[in-house]
């Protein structure tokens, strides 16, 4: 765009913060500081948030949130245990529109009232997300890799490839995960979905964001924690 002409006067580009608010252009060639690496920077998030024997401590957690979509009120209840077990389900106006359920190797969805069977892509899916701090597993997992610095909400982040189709961002300076950006295909189209993570408070000695903001397509949701307990509020039975 700053390479577009016209009548041979340069065209001005302009920038905004996503408040609409005029802006600097983002620096997106930051060099990486010397020794940071993608494990550094896991490393990092994990001494943020609690420390990694205190992450490891943590068998299970259950959260409750809640958003407004045009007047309506949107709940979001999800549960998760290091046994591979998961369950998301989101209600509008007390009514569940979409549910996920993982236990082991089977699992299942709810679409408004039409249940089916998870394919085993689907399983494989669904068990990546349902670890509690999935930064523990990138660990010893290997293959990720440290793709550079953007800025996010204003500020710079570490941008780290988990996969071929998930990115995860980290801020410079307080090692916080501020935003995912992952894609997928719906109905033979590629869509981005990109999560963000902010207003962190401690449970249990841990750091958890409350506000957690999801856009997929031109929809977007800013979800606020209400409830989050940390090795309780998860039995078996959320599993079937």
């Amino acid at each position: 765009m700053e390479k577009v002409s016209f009548k041979g006067k340069t065209v001005p580009v302009l920038f905004y913060d996503k408040y609409a608010s005029k802006g600097e252009k983002p620096n997106y060639t930051a060099e990486i500081p010397a020794g940071v690496t993608a494990n550094t920077v896991l490393e990092k998030y994990i001494g943020a948030v609690g420390g990694k024997s205190k992450l490891e401590g943590v068998e299970s957690y259950s959260m409750v949130a809640e958003a407004e979509m045009q007047g309506m009120k949107l709940e979001l209840e999800m549960k998760k245990t290091t046994k591979d077990q998961f369950m998301q389900d989101v209600k509008v106006m007390g009514n569940s529109m979409q549910k996920q359920v993982l236990d082991g190797d089977s699992g299942y969805m709810v679409v408004q009232g039409q249940r089916k069977d998870l394919s085993p892509e689907e399983i494989d899916k669904i068990k990546e997300e349902s670890a509690a701090f999935p930064e523990l597993n990138y660990l010893t997992a290997g293959g990720i890799t440290l793709e550079g610095i953007e800025p996010v909400d204003g500020k710079k982040a570490y941008k780290l490839k988990i996969s071929e189709k998930k990115t995860a961002f980290y801020d410079m300076e307080t090692g916080l995960k501020v935003q995912e950006v992952s894609t997928e295909e719906m109905q033979g189209q590629q869509m981005t979905n990109t999560v963000g993570f902010g207003d962190y408070q401690e449970v249990s000695g841990i750091k958890f964001p409350f506000k957690i903001t999801q856009s997929m397509g031109p929809q977007s949701f800013e979800f606020l924690v209400k409830e989050l307990k940390v090795n309780e509020g998860v039995d078996a039975s959320d599993f079937k």
